[in-house]
C-alpha cells in the first residue's frame, strides 16, 4: 500500500512538471520556406521567381493565420489585402537589412512592428 502511495505521488510530480515544461516551451519546428534566410527571399522578389514568392507570401499567410487564431490579442486588421503592398515593403526592407536572418524571424519581427501599431 505505502508503495502505491509513493507510486502515485512520484507519477503526479512527473505529470504536473512535464505540463509546466509544455506551457513554458516557447518554441516549435519551423517548416517550409520559414527556415529559408532573408537573403534567399530577397533574392526570390530581386528574380521576380514568382513561383518561390508565392510559396513565401502563402507561408506568411500561414504564419499571420494561426497567430491570429492562437494570440486573440492579436490585431489582424493591418494585414488585409489593401495593406499587403506595405507589409511586403517593410519585410523586403528587413530583408534587405538582415540577409542572414531566417524568413521567419523577419515575419516575427513583423508581427511585433503590427503589434505596436
Amino acid at each position: 500500500m505505502f508503495m502505491k502511495k509513493v507510486f502515485f505521488i512520484l507519477v503526479s510530480i512527473l505529470l504536473i512538471n512535464s505540463i509546466s515544461y509544455a506551457e513554458q516551451r516557447q518554441f516549435a519546428t519551423i517548416y517550409g520556406v520559414g527556415v529559408n534566410s532573408c537573403a534567399e527571399y530577397f533574392s526570390a522578389r530581386e528574380s521576380k521567381n514568382q513561383g518561390m514568392i508565392y510559396q513565401y507570401r502563402a507561408w506568411m499567410d500561414g504564419y499571420f493565420s494561426a497567430t491570429s487564431m492562437w494570440k486573440p490579442d492579436f490585431n489582424d486588421e493591418n494585414i488585409t489585402s489593401q495593406k499587403r503592398v506595405a507589409l511586403l515593403m517593410w519585410l523586403d526592407n528587413y530583408c534587405r537589412e538582415n540577409p542572414l536572418k531566417s524568413f521567419v524571424v523577419a515575419i516575427q519581427a513583423l508581427e511585433q512592428e503590427l503589434v505596436q501599431r
